[in-house]
């Protein structure tokens, strides 16, 4: 058995006890990552920092356990990391 802690904003939740793991290559773990990914890249959304491509404001790309993200600056590319990390 394992545990870990989830923070949501500046709130740490209790201790989370996980009774069985999913494996890497698991059909269950295509569910889960593409659960995460989509919470996590909905503030990169919403920041509105991106590359324009002729008329779309392209934030992110992601494929499979790959993403990347698109800013005009440094600092946009800064601001998207944060916002993907916390």
């Amino acid at each position: 058995m394992s545990s870990t802690r989830l923070v949501l904003g500046d709130v740490l939740s209790m201790s989370i006890t996980t009774m069985r793991r999913i494996k890497q290559g698991d059909s269950m773990s295509v569910y889960l990552f593409n659960a995460v990914i989509d919470f996590c890249v909905q503030e990169n959304l919403n920041a509105n920092i991106g590359y324009k491509i002729r008329d779309e404001l392209v934030t992110y790309m992601a494929f499979a356990d790959n993403i990347v993200l698109f800013a005009e600056s440094k600092e946009g590319l800064s601001v998207n990391t944060e916002l993907l990390v916390t």
